[in-house]
């Protein structure tokens, strides 16, 4: 059980650094801001109040995790958000790992310094066996002048001896070479291996954010050369704070993942899913015109809205739950900026239309 620290009476230096940076509750900001700057306010003022609470300092290490643990729900970030709490005023960094089985920058760096060591001894072997055939080379036309000077006994005993010593380097280099080729297999199927944990997002399973933006760039690059439409749909699960206030951030994880796979069985076969972050999912359809993306986003908001979620828990019925979303296309300028924000304006139209359904963005 997480306990909460309460500020000393009257404010203390913490809270007025805090503040300073977050603003007080009567801020100049809308009371009722709407699209993009009410997610903004909603987000700020999450954040603020959960550091407040717990008198957190606010340095940027300190924030990411509280925007990681309390907005985004990244999983298993108890720990390090109990050690911040309990730590309060403390300045210092936190370690911590964003998610169990997500490669480590230590893990990458260790991969890396591998690599560079078998390339160095690669790049030595190379040197060597360089010498060592232009020594060979002289030795050859050590005996070829031998045999010029009537020497064919002496000459073919050296030429034996020195092709003999030749092949034993050159089976020994051989030896190195396939260990070093094998090792630098071995670290590229592991680089291979650290690009895709660090590319999906360990509780869904999907493509993270990081993969999402690199896959949005290049297929607006792709779309520009082709000529061909792509549509991009943002979907927002509804009253999710909801379920993990009255279920638990357990229940609440499931449900991300329920989601997540009515989302990939709809619509993985024309687009790309990913998890955008929180309760938020991005699907990118390449050549798909933002019509198709509309029909293919409402059927799955209608097959997610047929199914029954109970918490295995308890047995207890949850009932529905559904999301509501917003679908863009790119435009001429192929401003891949442009169709994220357009599709995010149009998701809280969708919101503010009641929820549970689509909203297309206009096109022109």
């Amino acid at each position: 059980m997480i306990e909460e620290k309460q500020a000393a009476p009257g404010g203390n230096t913490v809270t007025k650094v805090v503040e300073r940076l977050f603003g007080r509750s009567n801020s100049t900001v809308p009371s009722q801001p709407t699209g993009e700057l009410a997610r903004y306010n909603e987000t700020i003022q999450t954040v603020r109040e959960v550091m407040l609470r717990h008198v957190i300092e606010p340095n940027p290490a300190n924030y990411d995790l509280v925007y990681r643990h309390v907005i985004a729900h990244e999983p298993r970030l108890e720990e390090a958000m109990e050690r911040l709490i309990r730590s309060g005023y403390a300045s210092g960094t936190l370690s911590f790992s964003s998610a169990q089985g997500g490669v480590s920058e230590s893990a990458i760096d260790n991969i890396v310094e591998d690599a560079q060591k078998h390339l160095v001894a690669i790049e030595a072997m190379i040197k060597k066996s360089t010498t060592d055939a232009k020594g060979f080379g002289d030795a050859l036309e050590g005996s070829a002048a031998k045999f010029s000077n009537n020497d064919p006994d002496s000459s073919l005993q050296s030429l034996i001896s020195v092709t003999k010593a030749m092949i034993e380097k050159t089976r020994a280099a051989e030896n190195e070479l396939r260990l070093r080729s094998k090792a630098m297999t071995d670290l590229k199927m592991s680089l291979n291996e650290a690009q895709v944990q660090a590319d999906t997002d360990a509780l869904t399973g999907l493509s993270n954010r990081r993969a999402f933006e690199r896959m949005l760039g290049a297929g607006g690059a792709r779309a520009m050369m082709s000529g061909k439409p792509m549509s991009l749909a943002i979907c927002d699960i509804d009253h999710f704070k909801k379920f993990n206030d009255t279920y638990g951030h357990d229940v609440g994880d499931r449900v991300l993942r329920f989601v997540s796979s009515v989302l990939l069985e709809n619509c993985g076969r024309r687009g790309a899913v990913s998890r955008h972050g929180g309760e938020e999912f991005v699907v990118i359809f390449e050549e798909t015109t933002p019509e198709m993306a509309y029909e293919i986003i409402d059927a799955a908001r209608r097959d997610l809205c047929e199914r029954n979620f109970v918490n295995k828990d308890t047995d207890e019925s949850i009932g529905n739950i559904s999301f509501s979303a917003g679908v863009a296309v790119l435009g001429g300028t192929g401003d891949v900026g442009h169709l994220l924000r357009s599709a995010d304006r149009s998701l809280y139209k969708a919101k503010a239309d009641g929820r549970n359904c689509v909203v297309m963005a206009p096109q022109g």
